[in-house]
């Protein structure tokens, strides 16, 4: 076999563009200054076909730790099996450059040695980069990824949508070596300058053909799956998978990596586990079931609520209809002093629990979806307009005192022009203004609506 299997990772100056070494040399000086205070580390993730990870590293895989040692990297390669592995390099930018350096030059002798002469193939390089930093290797309007355009002489494009169960997108760089080298470290330069901001949900490619099922036992607050005729602790990304498939689809998403007690307990996927099963087994036997009626109430800001309530009451119901329990959310006018609405839960402990986990988790992503809108607002320079509307079905998003919700520059609850609990301009999205009510707007401000409501 050629390249890496027979010939390992040269050092060698190459003809084709200069990448022996792993230097990526900036065409435009100013690229190359470093900035200001220690540089930070960087992670870069390149995707691979399981054609290119055989060339790279030989059937047997044992040139990468060749290439770990000659370049001085903590590189990995994501498991066997699936249709493609995520080979990630590490550390500085220099140690990055190098390595990438190495793998693109036989990233590309592969392309060449694949091509007819009379038709050369392109070099097509796929990046996984976390979505906060996608914004930054656009610019504003576009004029970031131009300027790598320019300069490099590859074409380069980000995806829109998420690679699958992450957070991460892909770039993908299309050219010959030296174009798509030179096009990667312009993308290093940006990785490195703007680090990712939020938590980080990595894409781990997945076989095509799904896994044997395995079926969870639940034992108390435990969940086991067998394994070699022996019973093992199932791993929580197993089990919040198994909830994925169950009528809390993709909420289940927003469920935190467990670590034991200590959190809410309907944010524990073994909790809420056991709850759908014995909801299930209830429901085929009949019955009450469940246990005796409790209550419980959640606090929730009024923002959000209509996250809950959903366009003319939808959400709330299909929340009662999942749960099986009795959801009431309180009215504007029964807002506790704190301006929070009460949600009034009432049922067996199991659909009292899966209630209040539906009841957050269409919060948390509510919440998530308005930060991601208006951080793609400010990423692309553009002004943002919150004419979003989550369960009201007015034309613009009116807190309590009135005033159309703009972030930046508007006011946060009330925002402009209402009384009532209306802020200064440019407070934060959840943040309660301190503005007094008028007189002559009533009791709760005067806005354009008051959007009173009724209990749900």
């Amino acid at each position: 076999m050629s390249g890496a299997g027979s010939g390992g990772w040269s050092s060698s100056t190459s003809n084709t563009f200069s990448a022996g070494s792993g230097a990526m040399v900036s065409r435009n000086p100013q690229l190359n200054q470093p900035t200001n205070g220690a540089p930070s580390t960087i992670n870069l993730k390149v995707l691979l076909s399981g054609e290119e990870v055989k060339y790279l590293f030989g059937a047997e895989e044992l040139l990468l730790k060749q290439l770990r040692q000659q370049t001085g990297a903590a590189i990995t390669l994501s498991e066997p099996g699936p249709h493609e592995r995520v080979l990630t390099i590490p550390g500085q930018l220099e140690s990055v450059c190098k390595a990438f350096g190495l793998v693109c030059r036989k990233l590309w002798e592969f392309v060449v040695s694949l091509s007819d002469p009379t038709n050369p193939k392109m070099l097509v390089l796929r990046l996984a980069v976390h979505a906060s930093q996608c914004g930054m290797i656009i610019g504003k309007q576009g004029s970031k990824i131009k300027e790598i355009r320019d300069l490099s002489g590859a074409n380069i494009s980000v995806s829109q949508e998420s690679l699958p169960e992450s957070n991460e997108k892909t770039v993908e760089i299309i050219g010959t070596g030296e174009s798509c080298l030179q096009s990667t470290y312009q993308v290093c330069t940006v990785l490195q300058e703007n680090p990712p901001r939020g938590d980080i949900i990595p894409y781990l490619p997945k076989s095509l053909i799904k896994d044997l099922w395995k079926p969870i036992v639940l034992a108390g607050e435990k969940a086991y799956i067998i394994e070699n005729g022996v019973a093992i602790l199932a791993p929580p990304e197993l089990v919040k998978s198994a909830l994925a498939e169950t009528p809390l689809g993709k909420l289940t998403a927003a469920i935190p990596n467990y670590d034991g007690p200590g959190g809410p307990e309907y944010m524990n996927p073994f909790a809420l586990m056991a709850a759908i099963s014995n909801s299930r087994r209830d429901s085929v036997l009949g019955g009450g079931g469940g246990g005796p009626e409790i209550t419980k109430e959640m606090r929730i800001e009024n923002d959000v609520a209509g996250s809950v309530i959903g366009k003319h009451g939808a959400k709330v119901a299909e929340i009662r209809q999942i749960s099986g329990a009795s959801v009431n959310i309180n009215t504007e006018d029964e807002m506790t002093e704190s301006g929070e609405r009460i949600v009034v839960i009432k049922g067996n402990p199991e659909s009292v629990l899966l209630a209040q986990f539906l009841v957050q988790s269409n919060i948390d992503l509510y919440k998530k979806e308005r930060v991601a809108e208006r951080q793609q607002h400010w990423d692309q320079g553009d002004e943002y307009v919150d004419n979003r509307d989550p369960g009201g079905g007015r034309e613009f998003s009116f807190g309590r005192g009135g005033g159309n919700s703009f972030y930046p520059p508007g006011g946060g609850r009330g925002g402009g022009g209402g009384g009532g609990r209306g802020g200064p301009g440019g407070m934060p999205p959840y943040a309660r203004g301190g503005g007094r009510r008028s007189p002559m707007d009533g009791r709760r401000g005067g806005g354009h609506m008051r959007g009173k409501g009724r209990r749900r």
